[in-house]
């Protein structure tokens, strides 16, 4: 699964793997995680926290240079991207909590979910 997009400059999206790449590359330098965050953060305007930062690099500290989601616990959110396309584009006028409904899953799994799939609410419907 793709993992989210962070905006920056309004208009430009950036993948989380290549701020951890960016993260990798810093630390590789010796770079502190203060810095590598303001450094990553000139280049992409605030797409990153000094915390996050840290905790990436103390997983690198450890040897751990593995830069995808590692596994978590508690119950997969998963749902069928093409599913739900089919039914919104089957009853446009759906509501999130119709769809929450229909796919078993939580409301806000269905709106990143609609949201991935570029459908926003237009005049509240």
């Amino acid at each position: 699964m793709q993992k989210l997009l962070k905006t920056f400059n309004k208009k430009w999206m950036i993948n989380e793997e290549h701020l951890r790449h960016c993260m990798l590359y810093e630390y590789k330098k010796s770079t502190s995680a203060a810095q590598a965050t303001r450094n990553i953060c000139s280049a992409y305007d605030k797409v990153l926290n000094v915390r996050t930062c840290q905790r990436w690099f103390i997983k690198f500290s450890s040897g751990n240079f593995d830069i995808k989601d590692s596994p978590r616990s508690g119950r997969p959110k998963s749902i069928d991207q093409e599913a739900l396309k089919g039914a919104v584009e089957a009853n446009s006028k759906s509501t999130s909590r119709e769809l929450v409904q229909m796919f078993n899953i939580t409301h806000t799994s269905i709106i990143s979910s609609l949201r991935r799939l570029g459908k926003v609410s237009k005049l509240g419907q």
